[in-house]
């Protein structure tokens, strides 16, 4: 059993600066502004770099262009995290071209989801260090009250939180305790293969994912086990899949994989599209308790 001790991001505190990055596609600006009143209203001072606006099809400008407003932020001095404008697509094609020295001699805090999944991945796999997997700025004022103020603490870096599951959905029994790494699926899937393909030994994992049918479902998880990413993984907790066209047989593909590995499982998490999507610290120790049904984290900035 592998057991990751992860570098914390370091904490922010009100009035600090977030800048926006757009990695991925292009976004809304009626959205986009509504987020930023949100995150200057939970205190914070927002960083928009120039050049965020750029369109080229249907990403965020090209992929230089995107890679250097990242980059840009990321050598800021006054910027103390960053937080993508929006999923969609597009993260995958920079993460080549991400400066991840300037990230591990700064370790600035990272947010997002969806797409941005493949981000926090990438950071993960090559140095180890947290990342929040959050809302986008495009997300961020649809949000629910009690996920702003979590989102909030978790960027202070003061939180303890549980996250209940849906009652009625499909458990394996088991308890654990491991870092807590995952997102998207499709996402995860499209990086086998790559120099980012996803191994999770020694982790819980936990999957989100929209509008994908059962059989395509089936199709990433039967490939990612071919490719030996679920080898020694700890436990599986899994998030909203949104749109999906048939959820019971979802799970089933689910629960078989747990019963491959051997290891707890826990469904219905409030997190992922079209709905609650409570932040965590993707990283960072967590709690799976099938029993009680629960995820829970503790971040602390004593520590």
């Amino acid at each position: 059993m592998m057991h990751i001790r992860p570098t914390m991001y370091r904490f922010l505190k009100e009035s600090d600066s977030i800048g926006i990055a757009a990695p991925a596609s292009h976004f809304d600006p009626i959205r986009f502004e509504a987020g930023l009143d949100t995150l200057r209203q939970m205190g914070f001072d927002v960083r928009l770099p120039e050049g965020l606006f750029a369109k080229e099809g249907f990403l965020a400008g090209s992929d230089q262009h995107r890679a250097e407003i990242f980059n840009f932020l990321m050598a800021a001095g006054d910027v103390k995290a960053i937080i993508a404008a929006r999923g969609g697509y597009g993260s995958q094609r920079i993460l080549d071209l991400i400066d991840y020295h300037l990230l591990a001699r700064d370790h600035k805090l990272i947010i997002g989801f969806s797409d941005l999944t493949v981000v926090l991945w990438a950071v993960w796999s090559r140095l180890k260090l947290a990342t929040i997997h959050g809302p986008t700025i495009t997300t961020l004022a649809q949000s629910g009250e009690n996920e702003k103020l979590a989102l909030k603490r978790l960027i202070l870096g003061k939180a303890e939180f549980t996250l209940p599951a849906t009652q009625g959905l499909p458990r394996r029994p088991g308890k654990v305790c491991a870092p807590l790494v995952g997102g998207n699926l499709t996402s995860l899937c499209h990086l086998v293969g790559t120099d980012f393909s996803p191994r999770f030994e020694g982790c819980i994992l936990i999957l989100e994912d929209c509008g994908e049918k059962a059989y395509r479902i089936d199709r990433m998880v039967y490939q990612m086990q071919q490719a030996g990413c679920f080898d020694k993984i700890m436990g599986i907790a899994l998030g909203r899949f949104s749109g999906c066209d048939d959820l019971q047989s979802v799970n089933r593909i689910f629960m078989s994989l747990a019963e491959a590995q051997d290891v707890p499982l826990l469904a219905g998490l409030p997190l992922g599209h079209d709905g609650p999507n409570y932040p965590f610290v993707h990283g960072a120790f967590a709690e799976l308790d099938t029993e009680n049904g629960k995820l829970s984290q503790v971040i602390s900035n004593v520590a």
